[in-house]
């Protein structure tokens, strides 16, 4: 045969490998994914001629273009990303020993060089007849999945189904991405009888924290991963990641106080102060349906990422549950695993301490969030905007904790009790409001915790960004030293 017939016959070859997949309904193809996600042209494929070997269950040679994942690497917005996309059209995206191969390869070479993994998921679970090569294969691929974490960041974006074993994927992302017709399961709805309308879907996972962003549609979800990436830096040597804008450093905040009411037992909504601070008014909030009391996401603050914590006084006061407790922890975690700054907004009377939290110990979720403040080593900057009593002065970022800056507003109440505990012991012959009002306007002022220290400065509300931004400055070169050991034993 001669050269040119063999060019030629790779080529035909090469040609039927790659051809576009068939899309399933409304969903786009494994590739149209890609496409959508990479820069123009950027997409460079990786094993594409694999195929799995023949079985004991079924020992012909079954013909699965790309043993039903595409992998490899492009630029999404200039910047080298690694990628895997199951492929649901080739045996519905199923897990096979070579799928889980070629998989494990692109993971290895993400962490070799130090770039971001998307995952685009789209499965009905393991390849049934490969029986425990299949199942050998997820667990490598779990494996590295693991090992990557704090490493590079991994944004997962799950567009149609996520099924049996399979759910492990998203769920040790740092960051994950659903379209709303998508679904993630262990067991299928099917097979669980009645009560089973809400298993898997986008709604249900906003509201019980597995999801961070649900979007309408698959290029809905594509832009959010774009823009959720604009955040991140590339892997957890560099330092914070910057995005630059055109928003002034020196920007007053006109009447930034007008958002909070005269009455300080009453709710506000803390986004819209988030949003008056940071640059252009851009806020992208994390599971805005799960634990409403605090509200977590990524912003810049003088060009550079910001994650933002802060309570949420609109929903049940601000306190924190334990749900918040573990939402805001595992954010914390996040931001510290690459450097992320994390300013803090405090509004709450404290952790919500019911009887039936009591009973099932659920203040151990409160543990999450103060070890997540005090393990990080980013820089850290809370801002006191109302109130912040008992525990809740410490874990919402307090000094004692490790933040590098503590503001306050004029507007703070600080104290060890909260007024309506704190008036019992006052009353003598005072009236309950008489004795609150005390507590409040005179021991729990702002101005008493500055006199120890505990806050830096007690600031003007339209000079927030100002101070922030010069603080972030401030710090961009801290550097902390801990102490050697494998890792903390986190109260999980």
């Amino acid at each position: 045969m001669s050269v040119q017939d063999k060019i030629h016959d790779f080529a035909k070859l090469r040609n039927e490998i790659l051809k576009e997949s068939k899309p399933q309904g409304d969903k786009l193809s494994a590739r149209q994914r890609i496409s959508a996600l990479c820069d123009e042209g950027s997409f460079i494929e990786f094993d594409a001629f694999v195929k799995q070997r023949p079985t004991e269950l079924d020992k012909t040679e079954i013909d699965a273009a790309g043993e039903g994942v595409i992998t490899g690497y492009g630029s999404v917005g200039g910047r080298l990303c690694y990628l895997f996309s199951q492929d649901y059209s080739v045996f519905k995206g199923s897990i096979s020993e070579m799928n889980a191969k070629k998989i494990c390869k692109v993971i290895d070479l993400a962490v070799k060089n130090g770039a971001p993994l998307i995952s685009i998921l789209d499965s009905e679970g393991v390849r049934i007849g490969e029986g425990l090569d299949a199942i050998f294969g997820y667990g490598e691929v779990f494996k590295k999945l693991n090992t990557l974490s704090g490493v590079i960041p991994h944004i997962c974006v799950v567009l149609g189904n996520c099924a049996g074993a399979s759910v492990f994927i998203p769920s040790v992302a740092d960051v994950v991405v659903m379209s709303e017709n998508a679904g993630i399961y262990m067991n299928s709805p099917i097979t669980m009888g009645k009560d089973s309308d809400n298993i898997g879907k986008a709604s249900t996972l906003s509201e019980n924290g597995v999801v961070d962003l649900v979007c309408k549609s698959e290029m809905e979800a594509v832009e959010t991963c774009k823009k959720v990436l604009g955040f991140l830096p590339n892997n957890n040597v560099e330092s914070t990641y910057y995005n630059e804008n055109n928003d002034d450093l020196n920007r007053i905040l006109e009447n930034v106080e007008s958002f909070l009411p005269d009455d300080s037992c009453e709710g506000y909504d803390i986004t819209n102060v988030i949003k008056a601070v940071v640059d252009n008014g851009e806020f992208v909030e994390f599971s805005e349906n799960y634990a409403k009391e605090m509200v977590v996401g990524f912003a810049s603050l003088g060009n550079a990422t910001v994650g933002i914590v802060a309570n949420q006084p609109n929903e049940n006061k601000g306190f924190i549950t334990a749900a918040a407790s573990s939402k805001a922890a595992k954010f914390i975690r996040l931001c510290d695993s690459f450097n992320i700054p994390v300013v803090t907004f405090v509004d709450t009377l404290g952790f919500n301490v019911t009887k039936e939290e009591e009973i099932m110990g659920e203040y151990k979720n409160g543990a999450k969030l103060i070890h997540a403040y005090s393990e990080a080593t980013t820089a850290m900057i809370t801002v006191i905007i109302r109130k912040a009593y008992g525990s809740a002065f410490i874990a919402m970022g307090g000094k004692s904790l490790g933040a590098d800056v503590c503001y306050a507003w004029p507007t703070a109440e600080i104290g060890a009790l909260t007024p309506d505990t704190a008036a019992k012991f006052l009353l003598e012959d005072k009236k309950l409001d008489e004795a609150k009002d005390e507590y409040k306007n005179i021991l729990s002022a702002p101005y008493e915790a500055a006199k120890r220290g505990y806050i830096d400065d007690i600031i003007l509300p339209s000079l927030t960004r100002q101070y922030l931004i010069s603080s972030l400055d401030m710090l961009s070169t801290k550097r902390v030293s801990k102490l050697s050991k494998k890792h903390s034993n986190m109260p999980l």
